[in-house]
C-alpha cells in the first residue's frame, strides 16, 4: 500500500484493524474510512495476514 500511495500508511494503520472500519467520518472521526465509502468501496482487513481487501460496495 505504501508503495501505490508514494508514501508510508501511518503507524497505526498496521498495528490496529480499527483504522480499516468502514465507520462514517462523523462516527469514528476517520477520514480515510469516508474517503474509500465515499468511492463506493469497503476494506476488509486481515492483521493475520498483514492485508486489506478493498471491494465495492
Amino acid at each position: 500500500m505504501d508503495e501505490i500511495l508514494g508514501r508510508k500508511l501511518p503507524a497505526s494503520a498496521h498495528k490496529f484493524t480499527a483504522w480499516w472500519s468502514n465507520e462514517s467520518f462523523m462516527k469514528a472521526g476517520h477520514t480515510q474510512g469516508w474517503a474509500w465509502m465515499n468511492a463506493g468501496f469497503r476494506a476488509h482487513a486481515s492483521s493475520k495476514n498483514h492485508a486489506v481487501e478493498f471491494r465495492r460496495a
